[in-house]
Order: structure tokens, then sequence, then C-alpha cells
């Protein structure tokens, strides 16, 4: 979709969305905090993490516990506004994720992408600047809506879903699959909707 009508359409949601998620039951961060923290006993805390898609800051405070140093990157100004009143990221930034990875010298050991590809479709452009800005065995791990059918969707909700064989076709000679987890993203008029998480590691 057209980045102007993604960040005004956060823009206007800003001040009411942790409420409705809430409301929807929607426990992503918690899951993937979990599944982070699983990983790999030997890390106590990852140097730099990037949430990729902050929007006000709903993983920032599991996230805070498990990294060193954090950054945000959203496309809206005004969800930013209130991920920076919680005061647990040392850097956020406005903008479109694939050109600020790429305009960026920096590199992360963690990046974290939660209901960020379901407003962006095409994931090719995303896993390549990752890749880019990854450190040594640096992690990814996002999450998806899920369809059967191969490719990826545009839904009458005007969110995409993804398939399985989509996300790995693409992922591959970038990174290698350590885990992925079939999980419920949230509820929408009563019914769940079913999504996937997936982490990989740089290879």
């Amino acid at each position: 979709p057209p980045q102007k009508y993604v960040e005004k359409l956060f823009d206007d949601f800003s001040t009411k969305f942790d409420k409705t998620l809430k409301e929807l039951n929607y426990k992503l961060p918690f899951i993937v905090n979990e599944l982070i923290r699983g990983l790999d006993n030997n890390i106590i805390k990852y140097n730099k993490a990037i949430d990729l898609g902050c929007g006000t800051g709903l993983a920032g405070n599991d996230l805070r516990s498990i990294c060193k140093n954090l950054t945000g990157i959203d496309l809206s100004k005004k969800m930013l506004e209130e991920a920076r009143k919680l005061k647990i990221y040392d850097n956020l930034i406005a903008g479109d994720i694939v050109k600020i990875l790429n305009s960026s010298s920096l590199s992360y050991d963690l990046f974290i992408a939660l209901d960020v590809l379901i407003y962006i479709g095409e994931v090719g452009s995303i896993f390549k600047s990752v890749r880019e800005r990854c450190n040594k065995n640096a992690i990814f791990i996002f999450s998806v809506e899920v369809q059967n059918n191969d490719g990826y969707s545009l839904l009458k909700t005007g969110r995409y879903s993804h398939s399985e064989s989509y996300i790995l076709n693409n992922a591959f000679n970038l990174f290698k699959l350590k885990d992925s987890r079939e999980v419920i993203l949230r509820k929408e008029k009563g019914k769940n909707i079913d999504g996937k998480i997936f982490i990989f590691q740089a290879s």
C-alpha cells in the first residue's frame, strides 16, 4: 500500500492503538520474547537490537530486558511519540524500514518485525535489507498471517497473508531457518486470526 496511506492510518490510530490490541487479545510481543529467550542460553543480552515497525513500543518493554541497545523504526511519527513516552528505546527513527536500513552503516544482532509484513506483501526487499545490516549469526524474527496457497495475497482487511513456501524461498541464501511456530495473532470479529512466527539466523 502507499506509504502515505499507512502513515496516516497509524497516525490516526496512535492514541488508541494499545487499548485496541488488548481488546483483541494481542499477545504476540510476549510470545516472541519467550521464543527469543529460548534461542541460546549462552546469550544473556543481545548487544544491539532493532524493533522494525515498533509502533507505540508494545514489544519494547520485553525487548529492553534482553538487549543492551534498542532501536525502533516506524513510519508513523505519532506512534513514535507514544513509544518515546516509555523511555525504553535508545533511538527512535521515523521512516520506511527498507530505506532506513539501506542508508544505514550500523549493524545489529537481533531484528524483530511483529505485524509488519502484513502491511508490506512482497518481502524480498526487506529480507535483503535486514541481511545487509546483520552482524555475524544475527537473529531475524517476524510474524505473518498465513495462507495455504503459494505466494502472498491482499486480504479484504487491507492486510497481506503469506505462505510458508513463499517466506522460505525468499529467505533462501540469506538466512537459515532456526524455528517456526503457529500462533493466534489476534481476535477479529470474534474469530482467531491464524499466523506464524519465523525465526531465521543470518547465514
